[in-house]
């Protein structure tokens, strides 16, 4: 297995799922990418995320259920209940506490990845209602990392990207399907800068 020099968050709530198929059917394979999927999930009703998303793509599906390394070319989905961070180079789970009212789950891993990914963060914000990923994206800019948003105008609920857009300078605004096509690019153009800066 290969060790993912790239992590990619992906963030969603409300009206996600739609986007969230695209974005899994367009990726490709890269041998240095993970992708991590933060869809905020009802507590108390189990999720059949991991086996919608695994019937979309050809890359492993993995649900994040105890401390694990992002392998590239894999893709780990956040369960019912839970938040995730990265520590020490590893997805780590714990549960959601009864207090966290407010589902923070994309605020929470951002941060924790802008730390240990620093520029080779990536985030990607799509639907959803209120403003989970503002925080944490604003952490991931300072850190040097990448961050993308769907076109509001695409999305059902404009909330997530939308606040993104109107606050934060997103380094692109995107449509889902094309989200693939986009990493691959950035992929080549930031390896063909490290080669010109090398002595």
């Amino acid at each position: 297995m290969n060790k993912a020099e790239y992590l990619v968050a992906i963030g969603a709530s409300a009206g996600g799922l739609e986007p969230m198929i695209k974005v899994i059917k367009s990726l490709k394979k890269t041998s240095s990418i993970a992708y991590v999927i933060l869809m905020h999930l009802q507590r108390d009703h189990k999720s059949f995320l991991t086996d919608i998303l695994s019937s979309k793509t050809e890359l492993p599906v993995v649900k994040i259920t105890s401390a694990m390394v992002p392998q590239a070319d894999h893709i780990y989905v956040l369960t019912e209940n839970t938040f995730a961070t990265i520590e020490d180079g590893q997805i780590q789970v714990r549960d959601r506490l009864e207090s966290e009212k407010i589902n923070q789950a994309v605020n929470i891993f951002y941060k924790s990845m802008a730390e240990t990914y620093r520029d080779k963060s990536i985030a990607v914000i799509l639907s959803g209602s209120g403003d989970d990923g503002f925080a944490g994206s604003q952490v991931i800019k300072e850190a040097g990392g990448l961050l993308l948003v769907q076109d509001p105008e695409t999305a059902d609920f404009k909330g997530m990207p939308g606040t993104i857009v109107n606050k934060d300078h997103p380094d692109a605004v995107i449509v889902p399907g094309d989200l693939a096509d986009y990493l691959v690019t950035y992929l080549s153009a930031s390896r063909n800068n490290l080669e010109s800066s090398l002595p």
